[in-house]
Formats: C-alpha cells, sequence, structure tokens
C-alpha cells in the first residue's frame, strides 16, 4: 500500500499497523523529487508538536496541530465545508490558470505525514488517532486514509540532520525548540 520505502517494524521506534514509518532521508528525497508544489499538492506534513516548538522552527509548509481533538475538523470536514473548498480550489484555479499553475489541495485530500520532536509519542498518537476515527466513520475494510506516514525519530533529527545543508527544506526560522522539560514531565 505505501509508495515510499518504509522502515521495517524492528527499525522503528514506534510500530504499529495504522502507518509506515519513513525516514528524514525518504522525505527528503520525496521533497526533491518532486520539488515543493508537487510535493505540498501530494502530501500534507504534520507537526504535532507544542506551538512554541512548532514557531522554533519547523519543515516548511508543515501544519502545526498539536490537539487530536482538531484532528475530525481538518481530516474529515463536513460535507459543505468540503464542497465548498472544492468549490474554491475549481474557482482558484479558473482564476488563476494564466498566473500560475499552481493548484492548492486541502489537507484532507493529501496524504498525512506525521512527526513530532522525536516522532516516539506525540506524532504516532496523532497518526494512530487518524486511524481510529476512520475506522469509526468508515465501514471496515475501507478507509478514506489507507496511507498514513509516520517521521521516525521526527523533527529534531530531520533538523540536526539537514539544516546546514538543506535550509529550502525548513520554514522561514531554521531553528529548534526543544519541548520544556516541565511539559516533557507532565506529557510523559
Amino acid at each position: 500500500v505505501y509508495d515510499l520505502p518504509t522502515l521495517p517494524s524492528k527499525d522503528c521506534f514506534t510500530h504499529s499497523v495504522a502507518f509506515g514509518c519513513i525516514t528524514a532521508e525518504t522525505l527528503v528525497g520525496e521533497m526533491k523529487e518532486l520539488g515543493e508544489d508537487e510535493f505540498h499538492r501530494k502530501y500534507v506534513l504534520i507537526d504535532c508538536r507544542y506551538p512554541y516548538e512548532y514557531e522554533g522552527g519547523h519543515i516548511k509548509n508543515s501544519i502545526n496541530l498539536h490537539d487530536n481533538t482538531d484532528l475530525p475538523s481538518l481530516f474529515f470536514p463536513s460535507q459543505s465545508i468540503l464542497e465548498e473548498a472544492d468549490r474554491d480550489a475549481s474557482s482558484s484555479i479558473d482564476e488563476h490558470a494564466t498566473l500560475s499553475n499552481e493548484v492548492i489541495v486541502p489537507p484532507h485530500r493529501r496524504i498525512s505525514v506525521f512527526y513530532c520532536e522525536y516522532s516516539q509519542k506525540r506524532g504516532p498518537a496523532m497518526a494512530s488517532s487518524l486511524r481510529n476515527i476512520d475506522r469509526m466513520i468508515n465501514q471496515y475494510p475501507a478507509l478514506t486514509y489507507d496511507v498514513i506516514y509516520v517521521l521516525e525519530s521526527g523533527y529534531r533529527n530531520f533538523f540536526h540532520n539537514f539544516s546546514n545543508s538543506n535550509s529550502a527544506l525548513f520554514s522561514s526560522h531554521c531553528g529548534y525548540a526543544e519541548m520544556h522539560q516541565d511539559v516533557k514531565q507532565l506529557s510523559e
């Protein structure tokens, strides 16, 4: 089912049948191969860190979603919102066809890649929550999101491996903010 190479379960810190784990190298390879626009049309990067961590630096074009109660509105918007988003995308395409080839695909129509600081707890938990919601909404074995990825070793690894050589992969502020120690203790 997965288009990208995933890590064997023995090599993943967090293994689940709900998602596949990809390396930072795999993600960067896909970003470079597709280019920014095509990558953004195919994938949605979900940064599950707290807002202050996200503001400290994140992967370019990622969405900060740190509360799993926000998952349904992003991935399963009401039918009226879906129709409006599709209509807006169509009119945007018509209006800007001569100006740009950019087509903005709503997040609920793309393959999701979740990550957090280490992708040990928050990112995998959010990916699993998406799968659980998907299972509740659909009749087994049907799924709206049959492909979900988690970035193995998280943003920290991504940042340390690519911040010096690939600053274009990051938000305008190429940085890394660790989770505060007091927050770490509360979430464990």
